[in-house]
């Protein structure tokens, strides 16, 4: 009979198998993570029966036990599909749309709702910025005999071609 440490040694059974450039191995499912001097390297993983860790051989010398990072998905639970940016962008619009309250009392036609919230935010108070209005009549005339001679008028104001523009028959 042999001890027990002797015994562990003799059921491991030696797989080589290069390591990520995350230094992670996966095993089974199962990802462990060794140290980050084996990042691409290629080790031997003895991967024995009664170990709780995984050990692995390189360059003839031994090192672990390394013990897993993250396991298998459960059984019964699922991993997210990611995002993509229209569904990132909606998601923002969402936590927005939380942000700002307006009530929907504000979206109704009631004048009385209206007054009071622009007494809340203090509007009224203020007086109104007003600019005069200057007649310029870019028509030269405020009237016209005819539908014809308007569209002529527009159709110089707005530098486009009268023909292009507009048809004699509108």
């Amino acid at each position: 009979m042999c001890n027990w440490k002797y015994f562990t040694l003799l059921v491991r059974e030696p797989e080589t198998r290069k390591v990520g450039n995350d230094a992670c191995v996966n095993v089974s499912g199962v990802k462990y993570q060794l140290s980050a001097e084996f990042a691409g390297e290629m080790v031997t993983l003895l991967w024995g029966l009664l170990d709780n860790g995984l050990r692995i051989s390189y360059k003839g010398e031994s090192y672990g036990p390394f013990y897993p990072a993250a396991g298998p998905i459960p059984f019964n639970s699922y991993r997210p599909f990611k995002k993509t940016s229209k569904e990132k962008y909606i998601d923002k619009i969402e936590k927005l749309a939380q942000l700002i309250s307006v009530p929907k009392s504000a979206l109704t036609n009631d004048d009385s709702v209206a007054r009071e919230l622009i007494n809340s935010a203090g509007l009224a108070d203020e007086p109104q910025a007003s600019v005069a209005f200057a007649s310029d009549n870019p028509f030269e005339t405020m009237e016209f005999k005819d539908a014809v001679e308007a569209k002529a008028a527009i159709a110089r104001w707005v530098w486009i071609p009268f023909g292009t523009a507009f048809s004699a028959t509108d």
